[in-house]
């Protein structure tokens, strides 16, 4: 999952419209899309305005990739990661 991915997932999951994420940050609605979609990189403060505005953790906004989707193998004394593709 990426980052505007996992940020629409949990504005979804609070049943929040990009608007009320926009009266909550004072951000722009294109700038939230614009995020959601992937088309900009967002910085810091964005993401700490759209953590705050989604009541979670920036962690939990900057969680990507499920735990139960990497697993890590142990080869000539490296770790190797390997994404699991369902």
């Amino acid at each position: 999952m990426t980052l505007g991915e996992n940020i629409r997932s949990i504005r979804m999951s609070k049943h929040m419209s990009i608007q009320k994420v926009r009266d909550l940050t004072g951000l722009s609605k294109s700038t939230i899309s614009e995020v959601e979609r992937d088309i900009s990189n967002p910085t810091i403060d964005t993401l700490t305005k759209i953590a705050s505005a989604l009541n979670v953790p920036i962690e939990i906004i900057l969680e990507t990739t499920p735990a139960s989707a990497v697993s890590i193998n142990s080869w000539d004394d490296t770790l190797k990661f390997d994404m699991v593709t369902e």
